[in-house]
């Protein structure tokens, strides 16, 4: 049996397709009667969920998302990937029917779309759920109708995230042996690289932890990813994008204050928490930054010139650093999407 290929907590891609699919499906008001309301909860076993839901509905999207966090999915564990069910509100846990009770809400319908290529059963089995809520007696055939489109999309997108997941271990494997076979060529034209600081810095579990027990007055998260690391390993090979994380990495580390904190969050991406800071220094930091990591190369064999996407969230007051560091990530995916080589602040 082949290792199932995960395509979760992938910080250093783009939305995948069921997330961009869930967004504009949330974006609206859904169709069917007036007071309707569409709730999507994505990758609802592992640390990265997110709940989306129809606009308007932030207190019963925080309630879903609570009961789906603590893993309080029983009033619809049972149901089969793409079977639609009605859970009595008097069954939904407790904290979801004190949200939806007091706005009338008599109906809920639930579907699971699956995780293509996960193990049955397995944290990752399911790539969202998506609960229909009416304040009717029954969702009209409009509403059903749509929620059935939905979920084919939804399973559509599953099915191209899983593909693009296989694809892109396919190209790790590749690079894994390009790089162990260069283990013993130490002759190429490139300078010695500070080897060794990619490998002290924190990693996302720290980098969690310390959002968590964040307590400044304000802050600023920064998330940078470097651009094209597929051109650099062609051009390059695995030892050449080496070179250039431990430089980024590097660079980074000896740029920035000493209080602040660099973690790396995924294959080419890293992130910066940088305390008491006011917005426009850090708007200031963050773009020095960017010009300090693609600043002049050293003489050999190097690519012609590096960039990076960055994406920048600021919080004054009271704030959520997990969310901050989510707005950065997601500024800093758009910034890829946009064509890199640039940064974008979380509004």
């Amino acid at each position: 049996m082949s290792t199932p290929v995960s395509i979760f907590s992938d910080h250093d891609r783009q939305r995948s397709a069921v997330e961009q699919v869930a967004l504009a499906a949330t974006a609206a008001e859904p169709a069917g009667r007036t007071g309707d309301l569409l709730v999507i909860a994505l990758r609802p076993g592992v640390e990265s969920r997110k709940v989306l839901a129809s606009p308007g509905h932030s207190a019963i999207r925080a309630a879903i998302s609570v009961a789906v966090a603590a893993g309080n999915t029983r009033a619809w564990g049972d149901i089969d990937a793409g079977e639609v069910v009605e859970v009595p509100v008097h069954a939904l846990p407790e904290i979801i029917r004190a949200s939806v009770e007091p706005v009338g809400v008599r109906v809920v319908q639930v579907a699971l779309v699956a995780q293509p290529g996960a193990e049955p059963g397995s944290a990752e089995s399911v790539a969202c759920y998506t609960m229909w809520l009416s304040p009717a007696d029954e969702v009209d055939t409009t509403a059903r109708d749509q929620h059935t489109r939905l979920l084919d999309q939804l399973a559509a997108a599953a099915a191209a995230d899983h593909a693009q997941a296989l694809e892109r271990a396919a190209r790790d494997a590749a690079i894994a042996a390009a790089r162990a076979a260069e283990q013993g060529d130490r002759t190429l034209n490139r300078p010695d690289s500070p080897f060794g600081v990619l490998e002290t810095l924190p990693g996302r579990d720290h980098l969690d932890r310390m959002l968590h027990e964040l307590d400044a007055p304000q802050a600023a998260v920064m998330v940078l990813s470097i651009d094209d690391a597929d051109g650099i390993v062609a051009a390059h090979g695995a030892r050449g994008l080496d070179s250039v994380r431990e430089l980024v990495v590097s660079r980074l580390v000896d740029s920035v204050r000493k209080h602040d904190v660099v973690a790396r969050i995924g294959t080419d991406t890293f992130a910066l928490v940088l305390v008491n800071v006011d917005r426009r220094t850090a708007f200031d930091i963050s773009r020095r930054l960017r010009t300090v990591v693609s600043d002049t190369l050293p003489q050999g064999d190097w690519p012609e010139s590096i960039s990076v996407s960055v994406g920048l969230s600021h919080e004054d007051g009271l704030f959520d650093a997990t969310e901050m560091f989510e707005a950065a990530t997601s500024a800093m995916d758009d910034a890829r999407l946009e064509g890199g080589a640039r940064m974008l602040v979380a509004c």
